[in-house]
């Protein structure tokens, strides 16, 4: 899992390079790696924001596993990208959030392999 660093954090490393501190040592002092200075220092010169790029919410993960059950419960048949689409949502988003509600693949006669 990433870790996220504090704006306090990033601003103050951002200063140490601006102000000529080599990046060794500011990797060393802030306990950083090299990449991520780098990605830093790129988003200040892209002029895009310093803050930590977190998840989304809990509420937001709920209310769309609710969704997918209430589609589920209408259209059970739907695919991963027929779901993923109808939800605006990608399809590797879909298969966790049915993974964490126990939803499981349809596995009837019909759709398997016979050796």
């Amino acid at each position: 899992m990433p870790k996220y660093y504090s704006e306090d954090m990033r601003k103050a490393a951002l200063d140490a390079v601006s102000r000529g501190e080599s990046r060794k040592e500011i990797i060393k002092f802030f306990g950083i790696s090299l990449k991520t200075l780098a990605n830093w220092i790129k988003l200040k010169r892209s002029g895009e924001d310093l803050r930590p790029n977190k998840r989304g919410s809990y509420k937001e993960a709920k209310s769309v596993r609710e969704r997918l059950l209430e589609v589920i419960s209408r259209q059970p048949d739907l695919t991963l990208d027929e779901l993923s689409e109808l939800l605006s949502k990608h399809r590797t988003t879909i298969f966790y959030h049915l993974k964490k509600l126990g939803v499981t693949r349809k596995k009837n006669d019909a759709t398997r392999r016979t050796r």
